[in-house]
């Protein structure tokens, strides 16, 4: 082998080297940026339920009035019998209460989502299950169908599974069945809820829990 033969294959070989060394760095490199991505609208969806609770809570229509002012995280239950379904007609009708309440989206609701917040009772309990009120929630849907997502829903939820709602273990994500309806992004934060208090009377205030499902296109 002459010399340049053996400059020509030395030539060779280091562009190659150069060329599996660049793909690398750029799968590298798109796989991190896809991952980050990923991560960002996760969150973001985290806190778009955060937020929705603390603004529902915190709500004229939801929170006690004592004439003066409205208390963050103390709900009045006149509000909540008015504005939500409660434990009973939704386990005894959950096919059509499932639908979102046009009234409270117009307050609640972001673009191209679907969401569910529960209140629980945590001061009454029959056999394991808290009595509470929900309500879903849908804004301006351009990038999917709600008929296609709700007549899913309707299909692929457990009927049995509806009481559960009701319990303080419960996984709302895994009940509404968003992975099997295609759903690409849901919250989980809220699953487990956080504190409330329920004013029946001025006398009989109860503790309560708000528990929160977002679910984004």
């Amino acid at each position: 082998m002459n010399k340049a033969q053996a400059f020509s294959i030395s030539s060779m070989l280091e562009i190659l080297i150069s060329g599996i060394f660049a793909a690398l760095i750029g799968w590298l490199l798109i796989g991190g940026h896809a991952s980050i991505t990923q991560m960002s609208i996760e969150y973001e969806n985290e806190r778009h339920s955060l937020a929705l609770a603390n603004i529902f809570d915190s709500s004229p229509d939801i929170a006690y009035f004592d004439g003066y002012q409205y208390h963050r995280d103390v709900l009045d239950k006149t509000n909540l019998d008015k504005l939500m379904t409660t434990r009973q007609n939704f386990i005894s009708n959950w096919q059509a209460k499932i639908n979102p309440n046009s009234e409270l989206s117009k307050s609640f609701s972001y673009p191209d989502s679907f969401a569910v917040i529960i209140v629980l009772d945590l001061e009454k309990q029959s056999g394991g299950e808290y009595d509470g009120w929900v309500t879903t929630l849908s804004g301006t849907n351009k990038t999917f169908s709600l008929d296609d997502f709700l007549n899913c829903l309707k299909e692929k939820i457990n009927p049995d599974d509806i009481p559960k709602l009701f319990t303080l273990d419960s996984n709302l994500h895994e009940i509404f069945k968003t992975e099997d309806c295609k759903t690409p992004m849901y919250s989980k934060i809220l699953d487990y809820g956080f504190p409330v208090a329920i004013r029946y009377q001025s006398d009989d205030v109860h503790a309560g829990l708000i528990k929160v499902l977002v679910i984004e296109w």
